[in-house]
């Protein structure tokens, strides 16, 4: 009996070291396998008229690097080609056709040859890349595309296409704004497009009409501001731009202002408009609320038409069960007390440049039933983006 145990445990005991063994084989053949069937690709000069990729090889570098990622071949760049060249007395200097680069591969013993260029036409950036078979001696695949003529993105560009060639995953939502103006305009596929930013400090003048016009006018002791109804204001203006298509943009403007300091006066505002502006011709649109601070006071117009305080009504008539006969209302008044005052402003605009000055000009309307407003206002600054 115990001997055929002890049967039975070597027997298990050579089973695992035999199975250990031929995995480790299996694993080993295998890595070997792989580094065999990997195939050596050659990558050379790459013909280009664009001046910023003429030096350093930056084309060649670009495409290394995308190719070590799809880890399908073993790459030759141009440093060992150099080396292998010297070795064997070839010249590498401007070998930029299928013809040339099928003799250097074949001479360097290597399997692939990635051709290709870059050329700037002035409206597009056109990639080429080829991938040329050394025994077969002809072209595997080609892979050509056209991109906006976005100089600072070319790297994009060329890794793009590259990764294309090699069937690697691209983000296509990068592609199509490299190669869409049309799609949402960005700082990548528009980035020398001067966006309009126009902060900077306003000042014009505000014509009040009807009620509020009249109320300005009017003497002091008649609940009046004793000033004429057009006023100088200045103050700033701030903008968040928040989203940008094609040639438009949509933006917040946030101006506070001052009015009325021309005549001893104080009327601070605040506006906040959603617009829309045109960044090429530099119309612009917006509509927003405004808030103001002013005095006002409860009061009525009696039967000639001359407006009193309701708290002077009371003094002459202290019987509280006394019938009051006139129709009460607030209404903008020196004597009374401070108080927010709300309203929409409706604003058309249009910039004018002199190099990197921009003049914006805007004529705005604020609709009341006390009596609507109207002005002008017009600013200054050098920025853009």
């Amino acid at each position: 009996m115990k001997t055929n145990v002890l049967k039975a445990a070597s027997i298990i005991s050579a089973s695992l070291v035999i199975t250990s063994t031929y995995t480790l084989h299996s694993q080993t053949t295998s890595y070997l396998k792989d580094s065999l069937v990997k195939e050596k690709i050659l990558i050379l000069d790459y013909e280009t008229n664009e001046s910023s990729l003429q030096t350093g090889n930056i084309i060649g570098e670009i495409a290394k690097i995308e190719l070590e990622k799809t880890n399908l071949y073993d790459v030759i760049d141009r440093n060992d080609a150099l080396y292998l060249a010297q070795q064997k007395g070839i010249k590498l200097e401007n070998c930029y056709g299928n013809l040339c680069l099928l003799d250097i591969g074949k001479m360097l013993g290597v399997d692939k040859v990635l051709g290709g260029s870059v050329k700037n036409f002035g409206n597009a950036i056109v990639c080429s890349f080829r991938l040329i078979d050394v025994k077969k001696g002809t072209n595997v695949k080609t892979q050509v595309m056209e991109f906006l003529p976005i100089k600072e993105e070319i790297s994009r560009m060329i890794s793009i296409t590259i990764a294309k060639l090699f069937n690697q995953p691209i983000d296509e939502t990068l592609v199509a704004r490299l190669q869409k103006i049309e799609v949402i305009d960005s700082e990548i596929n528009n980035p020398n497009t001067n966006r309009l930013r126009l902060d900077g400090p306003r000042m014009g003048g505000v014509y009040f009409m009807g009620e509020t016009g009249k109320v300005l006018n009017m003497p002091k002791e008649k609940g009046g501001y004793g000033i004429y109804p057009l006023m100088y204001q200045f103050g700033y203006q701030f903008e968040i731009q928040y989203f940008t298509a094609g040639k438009w943009q949509a933006l917040f403007e946030i101006v506070p202002l001052i009015t009325g300091l021309d005549q001893s006066s104080f009327f601070p505002s605040l506006t906040i408009m959603n617009g829309l502006r045109h960044n090429i011709n530099g119309w612009e649109i917006g509509i927003g609320p405004t808030f103001s601070i002013a005095k006002y006071a409860e009061g009525f117009y009696d039967s000639t038409n001359v407006w009193r305080l309701y708290s002077d009504w009371q003094v002459q008539h202290p019987n509280p069960n006394e019938p009051f006969p006139y129709e009460k209302k607030w209404r903008m008044d020196s004597r009374g007390d401070l108080r927010l005052v709300t309203g929409v402003v409706i604003a058309l605009g249009k910039t004018f440049r002199s190099g990197k000055l921009n003049i914006p000009i805007n004529l705005f309307f604020v609709p009341s039933p006390n009596g609507h407003r109207l002005g002008i206002s017009f600013g200054y600054n050098a920025k853009n983006k």
